[in-house]
């Protein structure tokens, strides 16, 4: 998300609080309601894997650099460990709600496709390291502090810090009737709520370690 008013450039790490700060932003207040495709990121059309989530490093690509340098750009990480068991039971209630099935029989499962094989592409992009999509930015939030982090963004661009909402957390598809699935959300529960560290054993904790190294050693987060 780029806004040339306010000049700054959000780079969106998925499972990271993003939705909640694009949707408190417009329509209307930051975001343009009459010009939207002004807050598209250059370079976006280009990209191959998820839109909503481009890395900084592809923006500079297809931005003047004199330019960004003069644009505020940041970004959100979080806990690797947990933001993957996020990433999990996001992905399997939107395989069983748009595909009625069920890619992914455990978290382990979903690990293994994701980090070991090519099945799931665009997922290992959107989800694998961090520091990949925000290498550059003036500055890096924490989830874990994500409205107290968010003030002091909206204190560094000159935006009123209005109270954020947890936009993706109830899954929005649970309530748009699609083809009879209106119900949806009764025959299916929310996953239920487990501290991140009951759904890892030995083997997916380490490959989690290994594939997120530097996103630990960066931005300091453990398994706890």
């Amino acid at each position: 998300m780029i806004n040339h008013d306010y000049k700054f450039i959000f780079i969106r790490n998925a499972k990271s609080g993003s939705t909640s700060i694009v949707e408190n932003w417009s329509p209307g207040y930051v975001v343009s309601s009459k010009l939207p495709d002004r807050m598209v990121l250059p370079g976006t059309d280009t990209w191959k894997h998820d839109k909503n989530h481009v890395p900084l490093s592809h923006v500079k690509q297809h931005m003047d650099e004199k330019k960004i340098r003069g644009y505020f750009k940041f970004g959100f990480v979080r806990n690797p460990y947990d933001r993957i068991v996020s990433a999990y039971k996001y992905t399997t209630d939107w395989f069983q709600y748009h595909e009625n099935s069920e890619p992914f029989e455990r978290f382990q499962n979903f690990i293994k496709k994701l980090f070991t094989t090519d099945h799931f592409l665009n997922e290992t992009i959107k989800y694998g390291p961090q520091h990949v999509f925000l290498q550059g930015c003036d500055h890096v939030g924490r989830f874990e502090n994500l409205q107290r982090d968010y003030n002091l963004i909206c204190e560094k661009i000159g935006v009123y810090p209005r109270r954020l909402t947890c936009e993706n957390k109830n899954y929005a598809w649970r309530y748009l009737p699609k083809h009879g699935w209106s119900d949806y959300q009764h025959k299916n529960p929310l996953p239920e709520t487990k501290h991140y560290t009951e759904y890892y054993d030995s083997e997916t904790k380490d490959l989690v370690t290994r594939v997120f190294e530097q996103d630990l050693q960066q931005y300091n987060y453990d398994f706890k």
